[in-house]
């Protein structure tokens, strides 16, 4: 897996995305990172007690990425099959309520998936596609074939290396003096392989 992208939404105030739920498990150190404001108490006791109740932001990593939004207790009712009248009789609005005394008496412990929704992603994982990769980047190609001979590029070395105009040298005197450093050839920068320099170009 490799780090897709990265988002940095203003504090979370960027748009959700709406219809998307994310499973993963709880986490009381990411809970705390998120609300900056808690103080004195353990993450998930302050959720427990009122943090979800005010709609806290939660916060799930997973082989997705990481990902920030309000937990959603009638889809972890669902997903685990729990029966409201498992938990206690309650009218059928009050399904969050029950699916979150479960959690609080029996899932947590049992180490089951939460959900999460109104999700805004901080970054995002995934597998490495190269065709894909290439299909985007359309010079990316061109850089991954191998490189084919070509004359020195003397505008080229000049901004690889702008500090020959102090010196008063023509980039190719610059680099016979300096054969360690990158060239320029048919537009692309790279170090040359054998130390022997012809004497012109």
């Amino acid at each position: 897996m490799i780090l897709l992208c990265t988002i940095r939404p203003h504090r979370y105030g960027s748009d959700a995305i709406e219809g998307l739920t994310v499973w993963g498990k709880w986490d009381s150190e990411l809970y705390f990172k998120h609300n900056e404001d808690i103080e004195g108490e353990h993450g998930w006791s302050h959720f427990r007690k009122s943090g979800f109740s005010e709609g806290r932001l939660v916060r799930i990593d997973n082989n997705f990425g990481a990902f920030v939004g309000v937990v959603d207790m009638s889809a972890y009712m669902d997903k685990h099959d729990i029966n409201a009248s498992a938990v206690g009789k309650r009218r059928p609005f009050e399904k969050p309520l029950t699916g979150f005394k479960h959690y609080v008496e029996t899932g947590c412990d049992e180490g089951l998936d939460i959900a999460i929704t109104h999700v805004v992603p901080i970054y995002l994982l995934g597998d490495f596609n190269h065709r894909k990769y290439i299909s985007v980047n359309r010079n990316a190609k061109q850089e991954m074939a191998p490189p084919r001979p070509g004359k020195f590029d003397d505008e080229g070395y000049r901004k690889l290396h702008p500090e020959i105009e102090d010196e008063g040298l023509e980039p190719f005197e610059h680099f016979k003096a300096n054969r360690r450093s990158e060239i320029c050839v048919r537009g692309r920068a790279g170090k040359v392989v054998q130390a022997k320099v012809p004497e012109e170009v």
